[in-house]
């Protein structure tokens, strides 16, 4: 189990500590034993500052002071921090050598001024080297003076605390920005020259809930709406935990956010302190010369520390047979390639990459339409909206020689910084399609081009909907087949913590409202888009590739997008767009209901789309569970539970809800990363929230 204060005899200096991220850095690092020195700059911020010291100092046990120091003089100020800190440390440790564990570049100022501001006039010199001294030159010469008593054994952490201005081209912020954007260049630069002593991070916040943004008034709000919009907490509707961390601000809060944000909230200071502490953490060992950008609000490394990997694959010899691999102890049907099979199907070498996605598409369709084993016979089961009811035959390989992937595998500022997706990569599996070219277009332009805003989710249904084939039934299939396998195919090499995740979730509930046309389809009438004919089946196919937990390069990419799938998938569930009940209870019952794999790999997995399912559908499911529910013999057998939950109910039901919850505080405490820890425990509360809100 972890030990519950990981950074006890630690020294911290955290500059700008009186309030605001700064005072909310200090007390995530106290109530984890660090020792710590704040740095505030103002005679009116002594004050505060010392009762914070007072209040962490009792709470938990550590010891805390502070020091004024103007960084505007950066030079004198950087000398007179370490002075301070080196006496300091003096006091609970006199045998030891001084050494400064964590460094907190927090302490900034801003400037908003347009080159030749109608109001403010021209930008002065005066005005940059202000902006400059305290934001760039500050940091720079305090690290500097700090690097020598860093940490001999590479487990020191400096993180700098940047802006969203550096990224997105604010108007009247040049000087404040171009300073931010200085202190991230920096950032990288620190990461390579102290290598040997530490980790340099940075994190980039943008909109944070205070008397500052909340004065700004709704013209600058509208500014910065589109990256709160795309943050995945952004989401409000008075839950007792947002207005528990506005404090005694919260009436104000929730009225701001309710009538002048349209209930898309920013964040708190809180929030961005936490991934701070990760990034002062001992697993964040691995991460240095990144920058975390907070408009995603937690966008820090995935829970199993991959960066940017690019997939490759082809299919070499024939295939001989389809084998998949059952959940549980009931025999797995084999769909054999023979000859005079009327559906078997098999690639031979050199044959074009549209009859490999044919033949695929052939045995999936088959098994959707004609009962091929015992358990795939019921009457009405296959339906082009939705999957069907058998949990997943995983499929993790056609033949030995079939799959070969290729991985270019580099260390990235994290799995959420927009890395291009390539959709030449993702198989349409279209039937020959002829409007696949422009459906990739389209969904490239948005994952690539646009940003993850409402706006666009809305403009990318609108093209792909006038895309639509009306009056073609078998157009209608293909081009349905066609979307829904990129779309998805997309939102695997997407990482789960990205905003581009909510804009496909988005863009498939702006097209629900585009039409309501009636399509006969697999001898069934549908609506397009009403019901969403063929997403179903076309999600049921990705849900039979699976990791093998083999510790293989090309393993390690099929696990961030296993955890990329289960996320778009619960964002659709939680959107009420499709009836997915079967693939959440599938997942928890693999991953919590069974006893632990011994690999690491797969309890972290397991452990992560668990989180996934209950951060974006944990409502829906929780609220389907306190129903009473009337489930047919196939439903009792698809949704029954695992060994671990074998006296429980099949289907959804309050009991295996808090099973859930119990389990994954369980393996939480278990996780391969401090990542992963912070993001099962805030799972396990919004569980206990949605408990006491029935």
């Amino acid at each position: 189990m972890a030990h519950p204060r990981p950074y006890d005899g630690k020294l911290g200096i955290v500059t700008g500590g009186s309030r605001g991220i700064g005072a909310a850095v200090a007390r995530r690092l106290a109530a984890k034993g660090c020792h710590l020195l704040l740095v505030f700059t103002s005679e009116s911020s002594k004050q505060p500052t010392q009762q914070l010291c007072e209040e962490l100092s009792s709470a938990h046990q550590v010891r805390c002071t502070c020091v004024q120091a103007d960084l505007s003089g950066a030079a004198e100020a950087a000398r007179k921090v370490v002075d301070a800190a080196e006496s300091f440390f003096a006091t609970y440790n006199t045998s030891g050598r001084f050494q400064v564990d964590m460094l907190v570049n927090n302490a900034g100022v801003s400037s908003n001024q347009a080159m030749n501001d109608p109001a403010l006039g021209p930008i002065a010199a005066d005005e940059f080297t202000r902006v400059y001294s305290i934001n760039v030159l500050g940091p720079l010469l305090l690290t500097q003076a700090v690097a020598p008593f860093l940490p001999r054994d590479r487990s020191g952490r400096i993180v700098n605390v940047s802006s969203v201005s550096s990224s997105i081209g604010y108007q009247g912020q040049s000087v404040y920005a171009g300073s931010k954007a200085a202190l991230e260049a920096m950032t990288r630069t620190w990461s390579r020259e102290l290598a040997e002593r530490a980790t340099v991070n940075a994190v980039n916040p943008g909109p944070a809930w205070g008397d500052m943004y909340a004065a700004a008034g709704e013209a600058f709000w509208r500014i910065n709406q589109p990256y709160v919009d795309a943050a995945p907490l952004a989401g409000y509707a008075g839950e007792r935990a947002v207005l528990d961390m506005a404090g005694a601000d919260a009436e104000r809060f929730d009225r701001t956010v309710r009538e002048g944000m349209g209930g898309r909230r920013p964040g708190f200071a809180g929030e961005i302190a936490g991934t701070i502490d990760m990034l002062c953490s001992a697993e964040s060992g691995w991460t240095t010369g990144s920058v975390a950008h907070q408009r995603r609000l937690h966008a820090a490394p995935t829970p199993l520390g991959f960066g940017e990997l690019e997939a490759r694959h082809r299919v070499e010899g024939k295939v001989v047979a389809l084998v998949p691999e059952p959940i549980g102890p009931r025999p797995a049907p084999r769909l054999v390639g023979d000859a005079t099979h009327p559906r078997s199907a098999s690639v031979q070498p050199g044959q074009p990459p549209a009859r490999r996605q044919h033949v695929r598409h052939v045995l999936m369709r088959s098994l959707y339409t004609s009962g091929t084993s015992r358990q795939l016979r019921a009457p009405g089961l296959f339906s082009p909206k939705q999957p069907f009811r058998d949990p997943p035959l995983r499929i993790t390989r056609l033949h030995d020689q079939q799959r070969v992937i290729r991985l270019r595998h580099t260390r990235s500022a994290s799995p959420a910084m927009a890395s291009t997706i390539d959709l030449g990569t993702i198989s349409a599996d279209s039937d020959g399609s002829p409007l696949v070219p422009k459906i990739r277009g389209i969904l490239s332009a948005a994952v690539n081009d646009l940003p993850p805003t409402a706006q666009s989710a809305e403009r990318t249904a609108g093209e792909l909907d006038a895309l639509y084939p009306a009056g073609d039934t078998q157009a209608v299939e293909g081009f349905l087949w066609a979307l829904w396998s990129l779309l998805i195919g997309v939102a695997q090499k997407i990482p789960a913590d990205d905003p581009r995740q909510q804009l496909l979730a988005q863009t498939v509930q702006e097209l629900v409202g585009k039409r309501d046309d009636e399509v006969v389809l697999w001898n069934q009438t549908t609506r397009v888009w009403s019901e969403l004919p063929m997403l179903g089946p076309c999600m049921r196919e990705a849900w039979d590739l699976s990791p093998m937990y083999d510790g293989s390069d090309g393993d390690n990419a099929a696990i961030q997008e296993w955890i990329s799938l289960n996320s778009f998938a619960a964002r659709i569930l939680g959107a009420n767009l499709q009836t997915w009940v079967n693939l959440a209870i599938w997942e928890f019952r693999s991953g919590l209901e069974e006893p632990p794999p011994p690999s690491q790999a797969a309890k972290d997995t397991a452990l992560a789309t668990a989180c996934e399912w209950i951060t974006h559908a944990g409502k829906a499911l929780h609220e389907q569970g306190g129903r009473v529910q009337q489930l047919d013999a196939m439903e009792q057998r698809a949704l029954k539970p695992g060994k671990l939950f074998e006296n429980g109910k099949p289907g959804l039901s309050d009991e295996r809800w808090r099973f859930w919850r119990e389990r994954m505080g369980v393996m939480g405490a278990g996780a391969g990363s401090g990542e992963l820890k912070e993001r099962a425990q805030r799972a396990v509360e919004r569980m206990k929230e949605l408990e006491g809100s029935a």
